[in-house]
């Protein structure tokens, strides 16, 4: 009979190991998860604006920056077929971001932009448009010809159709 008190006591005890481990993982878990937390809000939040000058000294700091002008000017549809196979036709609907005060003819150079695009679709096989990498390699290959068209004037490529049948 001792045998089965003895048995049973240290049962109990790690019973209440058990809830204090418990009650220690909980208390880890919750840590990490207000830890995550805090670090995507800092993440999310807009970054803290700068300090006043205290001394009211206004000539230490500089004026902000202005940007140049932007402005989105489309591109004429591009259609296609492709190098591989060429009974499949593409068709990409894009525009550009460019610096308009650099370029006051930006109609003429988003001509010659689409001639690019158009010479790059017609050697494309339809394998490189495969999936989401596929796409992002198209965009890229596209910002690419378009930034060294225009001399970096071109900031940014928005493809706003594309089609492939």
């Amino acid at each position: 009979m001792a045998s089965a008190q003895a048995i049973a006591k240290p049962a109990a005890g790690q019973g209440g190991a058990s809830k204090s481990r418990l009650f220690v993982e909980m208390a880890a878990v919750t840590a990490i998860a207000v830890g995550a937390a805090l670090f995507v809000n800092n993440l999310m939040a807009p970054p803290a604006a700068a300090p006043a000058n205290l001394a009211g000294d206004a000539q230490a700091t500089p004026p902000p920056e202005k940007k140049a002008a932007s402005a989105v000017l489309d591109l004429p549809p591009i259609v296609t077929n492709l190098g591989d196979p060429p009974e499949v036709w593409i068709r990409v609907e894009a525009s550009v971001v460019i610096d308009v005060k650099e370029l006051p003819h930006a109609e003429l150079l988003a001509g010659e932009i689409a001639s690019d695009f158009l010479d790059y679709l017609r050697t494309l096989s339809l394998r490189r448009l495969e999936g989401q990498v596929g796409l992002q390699d198209l965009k890229q290959e596209l910002s690419d010809r378009a930034h060294a068209r225009s001399g970096g004037k071109v900031s940014e490529i928005l493809i706003r159709t594309l089609v492939v049948q």
